[in-house]
């Protein structure tokens, strides 16, 4: 139980931090960690077990959006940074 605790707080951390490759790296180590503390669920106590699974998945969700809004940001940019060299472009042309 202790592994899954420390898990969900090392997971909240990099979801502070807005650091989704460390997360993505961190995945499959959760996932493992999840499935022992499930497979363990007896010893554990369900309760700890289904609060920490829940937690994880809330966080999981929040990084989603987190790096979705990222993402959606990312594209903006791209997008503005795009006509703005087609309008330079234009102007030079025109010269």
């Amino acid at each position: 139980m202790a592994e899954l605790e420390d898990m969900v707080g090392r997971v909240e951390s990099l979801v502070a931090a807005k650091d989704w490759a460390a997360l993505a790296e961190l995945d499959d180590e959760v996932r493992r960690c999840v499935d022992e503390a499930v497979a363990d669920a007896g010893e554990l106590g369900q309760e700890r077990v289904r609060a920490g699974v829940e937690r994880l998945q809330a966080l999981y969700a929040q990084a989603r959006e987190g790096s979705e809004e990222e993402r959606d940001e990312a594209a903006a940019a791209l997008r503005a940074n795009n006509r703005t060299q087609k309008a330079a472009k234009a102007y030079l042309d025109n010269q």
